[in-house]
Formats: structure tokens, C-alpha cells, sequence
């Protein structure tokens, strides 16, 4: 029996296939668990669910109403889903899913055959299944999606027609497999009954536009009954490399490389390799699997050129959605892959006894304040080198991580963030380490900002730091960034591999 499954996994490591290495590691990663003697690749289960996907029709555009036009990655993506068991309860493997993939690739469609499957094809009695979202609108895509594969399917399948219950109120919309009492519904983050699911399935659209990981959390805990849940995140990338989705990329990818073991993560993600030149249109496969069949050259060529004639903003847009680059601001200062260019990783202590220079930024008592520790080169060829200290009410930690979707709860366990007691900075632990700094180094100056400057600026001249304030103006600011920028597009700044430096520069704009 043909197995098309394989003729994917043959084109990828054989190279056929221009494939990315994250895509690569994922086949090569397939095949390794298949050998596994934990395991099995049930094979019949897997025809079982390329015949029934393959019953299903488009929803969308000109291919509305056609039977299902299979892409060779998507017979791998539903075949390593459903058909890699355990031996010991015949149970699926795979409990949570990755599908990472530029714009047009079918995302909505996989996502709703993956609700239809799981709610009417998993004899599983009660299967709460659900498209899971920031908002309910966004979560109404997928499950749209899995509505119109069925109200298709129905008028081929009398079973399906006797036992499909289908309803599209405003706000109550739900699709209900009368037989085995099971449904599949939208559902948005801020639903007030999400701590109360118990899904089968769940379905997590474009994560990275969402405030925290919460939704993915409260999903994943609440099915921890079933006997094989499936969670599955399918996304494109977007403009904040610091939130849920990049954080869950990173947690994937060393699973990837077989440094860490979870095989009940299938994580599949297509996107240009760092180093690639995105501009050539010979390595835009890698982001868009179905380039070619589901949409053309031409077509990602005039999007292409329209960005590059729009400018930054388009640019960025594209990179970010036709490439599934991570992006930050459409203006951005410098880009990531510089900034990060001249970053290495060493400790405070490392600088003992060196010159150094501060600038203290206080901000407000409720936002984050910054004291940097600058180290020129004391040799010829060294880089100048980089510790700040970061402050925040730790009362506002969890709210702020909502707000800026970035992950202050993660920063204070690592280390590069202080949070202080209550919910306004308490200026002292500034002081102390400005006092510490002063001993451990050869503190010259300390620059402030005159704002809220009085709070300690005066106790910190009397101990004998000489202090001089910078105004935060562009007449002040503009020699610096110039310095800045020259150093770091040399190679010559290091910031000690500093996340929260890290996000804040990309997101300055001049």
C-alpha cells in the first residue's frame, strides 16, 4: 500500500525538498520515534484519517466545495498525529501540537478537519472540542472552518446529516455531534468559563498576538482526565518575540535537537533559516509549503515587491507573515540579529575592579526604572560591556506581563529582574545596588534623569559619587546613539546577552 506520508520525509532528508532545519529536525525526529520501542506507527489508523480528511472539501476562495487537495507535508502532519501510538495502551503519542506556517498555507482548514476529526471521528464519549482565541471573533475563524467541512459533509453522509446539529447564534454558536453527546465551540481568552473545560480537543489560533500563556495553560490543565487530549497551536509569527509563542517556540526547539525529552510534543515549523537572504525567492519554500500548488511564485513575488517599494512597514509585514520571520517594530532601530551580534554571556562578578560609568533612569514609582553599569575597553579589540539592573513593583508584575506581553514574571526568576514589595518601586534596593556598585567597581560618574531624580539623587551625592543629570532630549541623545549604533553594527556592544535590553531596543524607533 502506498504510504504518502513517506514521500514527504523522503523529499525532506533527501534533500529534494529545500526544507528549513527546524522543518528537517521535525521529520528526522518522526523517524527516530518510529524506531522507538515504546512505540508503533499504526498505519491503518493513519490511512483511516487521510480517507476521511480526504472526504472533506474546501471552505474557502476558489477552491470552495472541491474535495481536499493534499500537500505532502499535510499526509505527514495528520499521519505522525494519529498514527504514532504506545505499545502499551495503543494510546496516541502526540498531546500537543506546533503547526508554525506562513499566511495562506490552510491553517483555519487543518485546524477545523483537526475539530472535526477529534469530535466526530475519535470515539470519544463527551468530547468537549474547541477553536480557542484571544477574542471570540478570532476564535470563530477555525471553528467556522470545521462548520463548513461538515455542513458539506452532510449532504454526502447520511450518518453525519442524522447526527450533526449545527448553531450559529451570535454568541452561541456550537456544533454538536448528537451520537457521542460531543461538541465543538468557539471560545475566546477571556471567556469567564474558561477555568471550568474539560476538552478533547483544543485548537489555539495565533498565539502571537496573546497577552500570556494563560489560555494555552488553562486548556492544557483542564483536559489532564482525558485519556488522549489533544492541544494543538497553529500559527503564523508575529510582531512580539517576547511573548507566549516565541516563549513556547524556545521550550520546543531543544526538544527538536534531542536535548530534551517530551514525545508528546510534535512541533512543526516552517520558516527561513538565520542566514538566509530573505530576499531570495529560492528560499521562500521553506516559510510556505504549499508554494507552488496552494499559491504561486508570481503571486509572493508581487508581495514581495510591493513591500520593497512601500517601505519599512510593508517590509516588516511580509518578513513577519509571508516569511514567518520574528519581527518587532516596522521601524526598528537596529535589528535583533545585530544587536545580538556582539552579545556574550559573563557575570557581574567578571567586572570587578574595572571603570565603569552609570546611567540611572527612575521612571515612574509604577513603571520600570534602570540603572546601566558601562565598562569601557581596557585592551585593544575589547568590546565595551553592559550590566543594567532593572526594577519593578512586584504587585505590577503579573498585570505588566499582560499589558506589554512580555514574559517580568519569567525575568524576576532568572535573575535580570527586581521585583520590590508592594506596588510601587521602593527606591532603596536602587540605592543599595548603586552603593554596592560604587565598591565592586571604579565608579567615575553616575548620569541620571532629572525626573524623580530628587527621590535619591541627593543621599547618593552626599556618599561622594560624583552625579551629573542628562537631560532626555534629542539634542542630548543624539551623539550616543550614533556611538551606539556604530559599536553595535560593529560587533563591538556587548549587553550580556540581556533579554529585557534585548526587547527594549527593539522596540526603539528614531
Amino acid at each position: 500500500m502506498i504510504k504518502p506520508w513517506e514521500t514527504y520525509t523522503d523529499d525532506v532528508l533527501s534533500g529534494k525538498r529545500l526544507a528549513g532545519r527546524l522543518e528537517r529536525l521535525a521529520v528526522e525526529r518522526f523517524v527516530r520515534l518510529c524506531k522507538n520501542p515504546e512505540y508503533y506507527f499504526d498505519e491503518e489508523t493513519a490511512h483511516r484519517v487521510i480517507d476521511i480528511v480526504s472526504c472533506f472539501r474546501h471552505t474557502k476562495g476558489d477552491a470552495y466545495g472541491k474535495n481536499w487537495l493534499w500537500l505532502p507535508w499535510q499526509y505527514f502532519f495528520f499521519a505522525y498525529i494519529f498514527g504514532l501510538k504506545h505499545k502499551k495502551n495503543d494510546l496516541r503519542v502526540v498531546r500537543n501540537v506546533l503547526l508554525l506556517t506562513a499566511k495562506k498555507s490552510g491553517k483555519s482548514e487543518i485546524a477545523g478537519a483537526l475539530a472535526v476529526l477529534m469530535t466526530f471521528f475519535d470515539s470519544e464519549h463527551s468530547a468537549e472540542c474547541y477553536s480557542a482565541a484571544n477574542t471570540y471573533d478570532q476564535a470563530k475563524f477555525c471553528w467556522d472552518s470545521g462548520r463548513k467541512i461538515l455542513q458539506q459533509l452532510r449532504k454526502e453522509n447520511a450518518w453525519i446529516d442524522s447526527i450533526l446539529d449545527v448553531r450559529t447564534g451570535q454568541n452561541s454558536r456550537s456544533v454538536k455531534n448528537t451520537e457521542t453527546e460531543s461538541f465543538f465551540n468557539p471560545l475566546a481568552a477571556n471567556a469567564s468559563t474558561l477555568d471550568g473545560v474539560f476538552p478533547h480537543f483544543s485548537c489555539i489560533d495565533e498565539l502571537h498576538a496573546a497577552a500570556d500563556n494563560s489560555i494555552k495553560e488553562n486548556l492544557e490543565s483542564g483536559s489532564v482526565a482525558r485519556s488522549q487530549p489533544l492541544l494543538a497551536i497553529v500559527t503564523t509569527r508575529g510582531f512580539n518575540s517576547n511573548g507566549p509563542l516565541r516563549q513556547l517556540e524556545d521550550s520546543y526547539i531543544p526538544i527538536l535537537e534531542n536535548k530534551w525529552q517530551d514525545d508528546s510534543v510534535f512541533a512543526l515549523m516552517f520558516t527561513i533559516d538565520e542566514g538566509d537572504d530573505w530576499e531570495n525567492p529560492k528560499i521562500w519554500g521553506k516559510a510556505n509549503p504549499g508554494l507552488g500548488t496552494t499559491f504561486s511564485l508570481d503571486a509572493l513575488t508581487k508581495l514581495y515587491n510591493t513591500a520593497k517599494t512601500e517601505g519599512a512597514t510593508a517590509e516588516v509585514n511580509f518578513k513577519t507573515k509571508n516569511l514567518n520571520i520574528w519581527t518587532n517594530v516596522a521601524s526598528v532601530w537596529i535589528q535583533d540579529a545585530v544587536w545580538m551580534s556582539g552579545s556574550t554571556s559573563y557575570k557581574y562578578d567578571d567586572l570587578r575592579g574595572r571603570i565603569c560609568f552609570a546611567g540611572l533612569d527612575l521612571a515612574s514609582t509604577r513603571d520600570i526604572a534602570a540603572c546601566t553599569f558601562l565598562f569601557p575597553p581596557v585592551e585593544e579589540g575589547e568590546k565595551y560591556k553592559q550590566i543594567t539592573k532593572y526594577y519593578c513593583p512586584e504587585e505590577q508584575i503579573k498585570e505588566r506581563s499582560r499589558t506589554d506581553r512580555v514574559p517580568y514574571q519569567q525575568w524576576v526568576a532568572d535573575g535580570w529582574l527586581t521585583a520590590t514589595p508592594g506596588n510601587v518601586i521602593d527606591y532603596d534596593f536602587i540605592e543599595a545596588d548603586i552603593y554596592k556598585a560604587a565598591a565592586d567597581f571604579e565608579l567615575q560618574l553616575l548620569y541620571y534623569d532629572r525626573y524623580n531624580g530628587s527621590k535619591v539623587i541627593p543621599s547618593i551625592s552626599e556618599s561622594g559619587l560624583t552625579c551629573d543629570p542628562f537631560a532626555q532630549t534629542p539634542l542630548y541623545f543624539n551623539a550616543p546613539l550614533k556611538e551606539i549604533e556604530r559599536l553595535a553594527l560593529g560587533g563591538m556592544f556587548d549587553q550580556c546577552k540581556d533579554p529585557i535590553m534585548r526587547w527594549m531596543a527593539g522596540n526603539v524607533v528614531i
